[in-house]
């Protein structure tokens, strides 16, 4: 199963909870690529195993793609002795791209498959709010709105399948928890700034809806990374409309008015 990168087209924090998640306002949008691939299959022997492409990844509890199986069992009353996850990686690790969340929605969804009568659709989505705010999005991966802690998600319909949109994935990691903490706080977009978006990119309006993107974590990020100014100076310079963070970063995404001045930029 292939298991979708994302970008965050807006994103504003707009509160802090008591157990210290932020709460957001974000417009999650899916990208075919890059993305991982991930495959499930019973083997002999105890206990779960995992395997990677990646060695610098935990095969362990720690990865989330083991947390969701274990956690789907344990919600199923299946035992988990016997699995193994199979993961082949190309969304870079740690770059707001939501990789590792999509991974451990994609175990989620094989399991499903394997076993529909076990768990209802809202259990499943209880289970992914447990492994990470941006899971719950991964199980429907389709352009949406999302509120709360990311679990409160409308889809939108009506934008493109896909956009004129340059990715560049520094191959360093930034930690989602000091992006937030770190947060440098900026003046908050027009009210009205989200729907707007979402009307342009309806209308296909690249340029316009350039103008409209958002990223709350976006200056911390730039500061303590100055190679991410460059970066996006060269975009720039290679006719982007505009240049936005997704997520915590550091992946950079460069918007164009047209295919063709993506595809022109690109040859670059």
């Amino acid at each position: 199963m292939l298991a979708p990168s994302k970008i965050n087209l807006f994103l504003h924090i707009t509160g802090r909870r008591s157990d210290r998640y932020h709460e957001l306002e974000t417009l999650f949008y899916p990208l075919r690529s890059p993305a991982d691939e991930v495959t499930l299959k019973r083997i002999a022997g105890p206990g779960v195993s995992l395997r990677c492409n990646d060695a610098g990844l935990p095969t362990d509890g720690r990865n989330l793609c083991v947390k969701a199986l274990l956690a789907f069992c344990q919600k199923a009353g299946i035992s988990p002795d016997g699995f193994e996850i199979g993961l082949k990686k190309t969304i870079p690790v740690a770059a707001g791209m939501g990789g590792g969340s999509s991974d451990a929605a994609a175990v989620l969804r094989l399991l499903q498959q394997a076993y529909p009568d076990k768990l209802t659709a809202s259990q499943l989505a209880e289970i992914a709010l447990t492994i990470g705010a941006d899971v719950p999005y991964f199980l429907n991966p389709v352009p949406a709105v999302a509120s709360g802690i990311g679990e409160h998600l409308i889809p939108v319909d009506g934008l493109p399948d896909e956009l004129p949109i340059l990715i560049d994935a520094p191959r360093f990691p930034v930690s989602a928890k000091w992006a937030y903490q770190h947060r440098i706080p900026t003046p908050p977009p027009d009210p009205d700034q989200l729907s707007a978006l979402i009307e342009k990119l309806r209308m296909r309006d690249f340029a316009a809806a350039a103008e409209l993107l958002h990223n709350d974590l976006e200056e911390a990020v730039f500061r303590k990374f100055p190679v991410l100014e460059k970066r996006k100076a060269d975009l720039l310079s290679a006719g982007a409309c505009r240049v936005m963070m997704t997520g915590s970063g550091p992946t950079l995404f460069a918007l164009f008015e047209s295919f063709a001045a993506r595809d022109k930029a690109a040859g670059k």
